[in-house]
Formats: structure tokens, C-alpha cells, sequence
């Protein structure tokens, strides 16, 4: 996307639309430094802003495969995810019949804090599998990554550098949700810190720090 575009577009929802991004934005969404700024949600699309400031998250050593800040897990949707602002990486999995050199991870069946009753995530263990790390994704300003609802992945974030990341969710399908931890995890992890909500100051200077880098490219 033309950053000249993508600052516009940021910045028409930050007139006119900031009482609905304040509602549903999050700090440290699902994990910390990794921030999520909801900027359009219908029945056919949801539109998100994702910013990762330098210094604040933990996403750096994902290809260390005993790193277990973010888990491997499917999502229950296509999506493509566009890099704005710095770089990342999608780490691709699958599970495999034969040892691997990824080696043998817990795979849990979950529901996330965000769509539970008690604000909790929840999780169903089914045993230990092995996992392939199957490729890499480097993914540039100005590039982007698609996944299928069934694939498996995390990422990797430089934490020494903005990124500011589009996140285009799409088709919805009925799949059950999975995870995989490196280590065994309690049936209701703890997920203190994370899925907070923004105060309206800092929300707007987030969204001016994504602004800023965007007019920069210009």
C-alpha cells in the first residue's frame, strides 16, 4: 500500500472514527509490545493496525525454537497481513509423523481470553506432536503474507525497530482453534498485561508515532 494512502487512511479514522478506536484498541495484544488498533469491522472484513514500538516487545527470538513468548497457533480465518512501517517474519509449521530438528511441542486445543466468559484463555491439552518449521517469510515494507486458516505459524518482530503492520481479516470458518508450547501450560494460563486497554493519550500518540514513520516514506 502507498504509505501516502495508508497515513490518509489512518488519519480519516482518527477524525472521524477515534471514540470506536479507542473502544477496541488493546495494548499488548496477546502478547507484550504488540499493539492492536481495530480500524474497520463489518460482516465481510476487519481492518487492523498493528505497531510494535522499538524496545517494548518480545517477539525478537522467534526462530529460537525454545523462545515460547508466542505460541504456534492456527487462526479461524484467512487473512493477509501487509508490512507498512520496518520488516518481520511468518514462521510456517506443520505437524509431522517423523522426529524433526523443531522437535516435540504440546499441542492444546484453546479458547482466548478475548471470547471467554471469564475473560480467561482456556486450554485442552492433546498430547505432545512434532512440529516441522517449514519456511521462513521475510516479509518487507510494502509486502505481505497470506494465511489460510489451517496453517501454522508465529512470527518473529525485530524489537530494536518500529513495525507497523495492516491486518486485512477475511473469511470466517468454522475450525478448531490450536496452539503449540514448547513447554506444558496450566489448563487457564496467565494472561496479566496483556488485551489492556488504551488510555486516550496514549492511543494518539501511538497512532501519530505510525503516522509520523508513514509521512517519512512518503
Amino acid at each position: 500500500m502507498n504509505p501516502k494512502f495508508a497515513r490518509a487512511m489512518i488519519e480519516y479514522a482518527l477524525k472521524n472514527s477515534f471514540p470506536f478506536l479507542l473502544k477496541n484498541a488493546l495494548r499488548n495484544f496477546q502478547v507484550q509490545g504488540f499493539n492492536s488498533i481495530l480500524l474497520h469491522k463489518s460482516e465481510d472484513l476487519v481492518l487492523r493496525l498493528y505497531v510494535c514500538e522499538p524496545g517494548k516487545s518480545h517477539l525478537g527470538n522467534s526462530l529460537d525454537q525454545n523462545d515460547n513468548v508466542l505460541w504456534i497457533h492456527n487462526h479461524r480465518f484467512l487473512f493477509d497481513s501487509e508490512v507498512l512501517v520496518g520488516w518481520m517474519a511468518n514462521l510456517l509449521y506443520s505437524e509431522s509423523a517423523e522426529p524433526t530438528e523443531a522437535g516435540q511441542w504440546f499441542k492444546y486445543g484453546y479458547k482466548s481470553a478475548l471470547t471467554a466468559n471469564d475473560g480467561r484463555m482456556h486450554l485442552a491439552e492433546e498430547g505432545q506432536v512434532n512440529l516441522s518449521l517449514d519456511s521462513v517469510q521475510y516479509v518487507h515494507e510494502g509486502d505481505f503474507y497470506e494465511m489460510k486458516p489451517e496453517a501454522l505459524h508465529k512470527i518473529l518482530v525485530p524489537e530494536d525497530q518500529l513495525v507497523v503492520m495492516l491486518f486485512w481479516e477475511r473469511t470466517k470458518v468454522q475450525i478448531d482453534q490450536k496452539l503449540y508450547s514448547r513447554y506444558a501450560l496450566p489448563e487457564s494460563p496467565d494472561t496479566a498485561g496483556t488485551n489492556q486497554r488504551f488510555e486516550e493519550e496514549d492511543l494518539r500518540r501511538i497512532l501519530k508515532v505510525a503516522i509520523d514513520a508513514l509521512r517519512e516514506r512518503e
